[in-house]
């Protein structure tokens, strides 16, 4: 927003901190927030593909090491658990109710996905999303990232931009992530934002007002396992 970036492109750059997971003083709002999507919808908001726990199980160790890390005074191991101080919540990194992208989940703010690479280029393997801005995590699944990206202007299949995000996803190294921004307006503050049955998302209501418009930030960071 300072000028740096060219607006309306992907815009990936370097995250040289290594930071992929962040955490601020909405945490324990955004992980309430969770548990009660995963109580109330738990079927639309997390999907694994037969085959994949190996990767899940390495993108919990990963997320695992990383917060109690970077944030030793909300996140501490024992054992097969991590507790959050701060609202008594302990997540049981072993729990077979769960799949392991999911526990991972239980600990950050982030949604959580996984792609894979496969004979139509990387594909949607498996996930944790609570917080979807216009889209749906079952129509995603299983598909290819130009059909992911089909309905956004210049990045359906044989487009440039197709081409120009495979072969970025191609081109990670582990251990090196990267990160990019997006953004949209809401006329509310809710994070769990699906595609409507007509693969549209009502983003404000009737009689919306200019003091009710959120804009609405996403930091995506993405690092090859």
């Amino acid at each position: 927003y300072d000028g740096s970036s060219k607006p309306f492109t992907i815009g990936l750059k370097p995250l040289e901190r290594g930071d992929f997971i962040d955490a601020d003083a909405n945490l324990f709002a955004y992980l309430d927030e969770k548990d009660r999507l995963a109580d109330d919808v738990g079927d639309q908001v997390m999907v694994a593909e037969a085959g994949s726990e190996p990767a899940q199980q390495e993108v919990l160790e990963l997320v695992v090491d990383h917060v109690c890390n970077a944030f030793p005074r909300t996140h501490r191991r024992a054992g097969h658990q991590v507790t959050l101080s701060g609202n008594g919540r302990t997540i049981d990194l072993v729990d077979p109710a769960f799949p392991p992208i999911h526990r991972a989940a239980r600990l950050v703010q982030e949604d959580l996905v996984l792609m894979r690479k496969g004979d139509a280029g990387w594909y949607l393997s498996a996930a944790s999303v609570c917080f979807p801005s216009a889209w749906n995590l079952h129509e995603k699944f299983l598909r290819p990232m130009h059909e992911i990206h089909g309905p956004v202007p210049g990045f359906g299949e044989g487009t440039r931009n197709a081409a120009m995000i495979e072969r970025m996803f191609d081109n990670l190294k582990p251990g090196v992530p990267v990160i990019r921004w997006n953004w949209s307006l809401y006329g509310d503050d809710r994070l769990f934002h699906p595609a409507t049955d007509k693969g549209m998302t009502r983003r404000f209501g009737d009689g919306a007002e200019p003091a009710n418009i959120n804009l609405r930030l996403e930091r995506q960071t993405l690092q090859k396992l």
